[in-house]
C-alpha cells in the first residue's frame, strides 16, 4: 500500500508490457492507449516480443469500464483507453509539455 511500491510495481508493468508487445514504435497515443487497456484488463504475458497487438487492441476500443458500486445491463460504460487518452492530453498540456494536443 506504500506509494513507492505502487511507482515501483507500474514500472514493472510497462517495461514487461512494452518488452512484449512493442509499443516502444507506435505512437504515443497508441501506447498510452493499448497501456491503459492491458492494465486494465490484464493482458496474457507471452515469450517477448510475441505480444497479440491485435487483441490488445481490440480491448482499447471496448467499453467496459463503469463507476458504479453494483453494475446492471443498464450501467454506462466507458472506454478506459479513451479516458486514460484524455487524461494524459490534459495533464501534459498543464505542465507545457513539448508534446503539443491539437
Amino acid at each position: 500500500m506504500k506509494e513507492e511500491w505502487q511507482v515501483i510495481y507500474v514500472g514493472v508493468f510497462l517495461r514487461l508490457l512494452y518488452h512484449t508487445y512493442g509499443l516502444e514504435t507506435l505512437p504515443i497515443e497508441q501506447q498510452v492507449r493499448l497501456a491503459a487497456a492491458a492494465y486494465n484488463r490484464g493482458c496474457p504475458w507471452p515469450a517477448a516480443g510475441y505480444g497479440d497487438l491485435d487483441r490488445l487492441r481490440i480491448a482499447a476500443a471496448e467499453k467496459t469500464f463503469h463507476y458504479a458500486l453494483v453494475p446492471t445491463r443498464h450501467t454506462r460504460r466507458y472506454c478506459y483507453a479513451s479516458l486514460a487518452w484524455k487524461h494524459y492530453k490534459r495533464i501534459f498540456t498543464q505542465k507545457g509539455g513539448v508534446f503539443q494536443v491539437q
